[in-house]
């Protein structure tokens, strides 16, 4: 966002909460919070990123040649995926998600900078609505294109709960994926279900759904290697 209409979007914010706290002088430290996050925290959350942008490309740099000619191929869009990214992290929470935006980021330019503006542009903006947890399940596919639920390796997630409520979760975050459009159901099983023992036969049904990983899918797979 420039830097105008950042200063705009503050004081509107500031003054509403002002308003607010008018009212319901309670709420005045609600907005103290406001302060010191718009002051602070994402400042801080922006030198981290420079911080954790610095370490990634590090790492690449000691196992890339071309770096220079690299550099001159992606000049011109580095400004704006910069901004894009740094828009992201100053209003995200999780710090692990902060820095899976650096090394998106750092892999966008060094690895994947081939790829056309756009797809770069969407790779950014197509994990908004993912937390780390989602993008660990994206990544069971990495070994494979296509699989069924119960063949991904689900067991090393760390997911919450017995095997009833792990594959259900796990069934929650591929639909979450599938809506996304980084995966998609292949095919519905409609045969009979071998029910392991303790699992619900709804569960097991569930989880004999096949999924393939699709191109985007597999393009934000290479920026999280």
């Amino acid at each position: 966002m420039p830097n105008n209409q950042q200063t705009a979007l503050s004081k509107i914010v500031s003054g509403g909460l002002r308003s607010i706290a008018a009212s319901f002088p309670g709420f005045a430290s609600l907005g103290q919070v406001w302060n010191e996050y718009e002051n602070h925290q994402t400042g801080q959350r922006i030198e981290e990123l420079m911080e954790n942008l610095k370490i990634k490309l590090a790492g690449l740099n000691a196992r890339i040649n071309n770096v220079e000619e690299i550099c001159q191929q992606v000049r011109e869009e580095f400004p704006s995926l910069l901004e894009i990214t740094i828009d992201k992290v100053r209003k995200e929470f999780s710090r692990e998600k902060r820095k899976i935006y650096a090394d998106m980021l750092a892999n966008l330019l060094c690895q994947q900078y081939q790829e056309p503006y756009d797809n770069k542009i969407a790779v950014l903006h197509s994990v908004d609505a993912l937390n780390p947890e989602d993008l660990e399940v994206l990544k069971l596919f990495r070994p494979r294109g296509e699989s069924a639920a119960k063949n991904l390796n689900w067991q090393n997630l760390n997911l919450p709960g017995d095997n009833n409520k792990k594959l259900a979760e796990l069934m929650s975050m591929l639909a979450k994926l599938e809506s996304r459009g980084l995966i998609i159901t292949i095919g519905i099983y409609n045969g009979v279900v071998h029910v392991p023992n303790g699992l619900d036969k709804s569960i097991a049904r569930l989880s004999e759904r096949q999924y393939r990983i699709l191109p985007l899918g597999q393009k934000i797979l290479l920026t999280l290697e």
